[in-house]
């Protein structure tokens, strides 16, 4: 009987090093159909068989008959490869028809690991070492910046003050000012939360002066604002743009999260403070959508708090920790698995985690997007002195972060 197992194997990299394997195999595969002009659809060489592999279902012909030989790569969570059920390669065939489906096995093994080497190395993400910072508001003290979020191109700022929210396009420095929303009272402050993923739309916070919060999402090219939900903080739209997620449980809106459809008016509850915890905001979307993170603060025994950066699958599921560090302040989940947090430097941020005369600088790490695990050792990859960074956005690729400091202004962190 004719047999070959061929595995999907990480072994290839270092343990602390995190490969999305299934997206470089998914991408090798497709260069193959394009490269033999075959369709997922309709395929005449390559078949997928969903959250199984690829099969090879070309006949081929010897001379005296035709045979199939079946490719499959069989990925097992937690089930080590060597101990994995090996996958039957083709079927008993005559000796004159085995060099055939040998051949195209080798040759189709090779271009899926070949495809998935190149893709990773030309896709792992680099360091976030050497940003350069660029200004980008200049308020006075007078009339500091609240909020803000750079575009997923790009290529705007959003940013809000007491006057307003703010568009400012990077390229020429050009800003404008967006209508506020009906009916916003005239003490009312208006803050940004997210971008929404195709650039056009902001999701927005009116808080009126007693602290009572609406979430509206408004569009920067001249559409009416859009009433989604009162008495709820928003704080991130999903990579999709379908859904958004926001915090609830006045006077501070940092109680619950909770998730939501943008169309719908029913929400879920992701996850709830204990009597002695605190959900402070800062809660982000997985790059791929399959996670939620955030910031929780918990106040010890000794009266100190203790921070850290949790994830969670919004449908439900096991809650991991990212990091816990008592002088975290803020982080961002970047492609690739690239996690980047705010830490101060001032010990005395573990007395009292809401004091803003500290300075922090930003670390990395490496976080797996589908489990929320922690992947290698942090990094620190700035130096910096005399500001606080609160929070954090970037553009889609990662490659342009903003920060908000404590300093009346917004930076722009180029990775260069």
């Amino acid at each position: 009987e004719f047999r070959r197992v061929l595995f999907r194997s990480k072994t290839l990299w270092p343990s602390d090093t995190f490969v999305d394997f299934d997206r470089g195999l998914n991408k090798a595969v497709n260069k193959i159909r394009e490269a033999l002009g075959d369709s997922a659809d309709n395929p005449r060489f390559v078949e997928t068989l969903p959250r199984r592999g690829y099969r090879f279902v070309a006949p081929l012909d010897a001379g005296t008959g035709s045979t199939q030989v079946a490719v499959v790569m069989t990925p097992v969570p937690g089930v080590a490869p060597n101990q994995r059920e090996p996958v039957v390669v083709g079927h008993p065939q005559p000796a004159s028809l085995l060099r055939w489906p040998l051949l195209v096995a080798a040759v189709l093994a090779l271009l899926l690991i070949a495809g998935a080497v190149v893709w990773f190395f030309e896709r792992q993400p680099t360091s976030l070492e050497g940003l350069e910072q660029q200004r980008l508001t200049w308020n006075s003290t007078e009339i500091p910046v609240s909020s803000g979020a750079i575009s997923p191109d790009g290529k705007y700022v959003a940013y809000s003050d007491p006057q307003g929210i703010h568009l400012k396009l990077l390229k020429t420095a050009e800003v404008r000012t967006l209508p506020w929303p009906p009916g916003a009272p005239p003490n009312a402050s208006w803050k940004v939360a997210s971008w929404f993923p195709d650039s056009t739309q902001l999701l927005t916070n009116v808080i009126q002066s007693d602290g009572r919060s609406s979430i509206w999402v408004v569009s920067v090219v001249g559409e009416n604002p859009w009433h989604i939900r009162d008495d709820a903080m928003a704080q991130a739209v999903s990579p999709d743009g379908l859904s958004i997620a926001f915090t609830a449980g006045p006077p501070f809106y940092d109680r619950e999260i909770w998730t939501m459809g943008i169309w719908e008016t029913t929400a879920r509850k992701v996850a709830a403070a204990a009597a002695n915890e605190s959900l402070p905001g800062n809660v982000q979307w997985s790059p791929d959508g399959g996670r939620i993170a955030f910031r929780q603060l918990r106040l010890m025994p000794d009266d100190r708090w203790e921070a850290s950066a949790r994830t969670i699958n919004p449908n439900g599921g096991e809650m991991t920790v990212v990091i816990s560090d008592p002088q975290l302040e803020t982080f961002l989940w970047l492609p690739g698995g690239r996690f980047v947090y705010s830490r101060s430097d001032q010990i005395d941020k573990i007395e009292c985690p809401f004091r803003s005369n500290n300075y922090s600088n930003l670390w990395e790490l490496a976080v797996d997007t589908r489990t929320g695990t922690l992947l290698g050792k942090p990094k620190k990859i700035t130096q910096w002195a005399g500001f606080l960074v609160s929070v954090l956005s970037s553009s889609a690729d990662g490659k342009r972060l903003r920060s908000e400091e404590h300093t009346s202004e917004l930076q722009s962190l180029r990775h260069l």
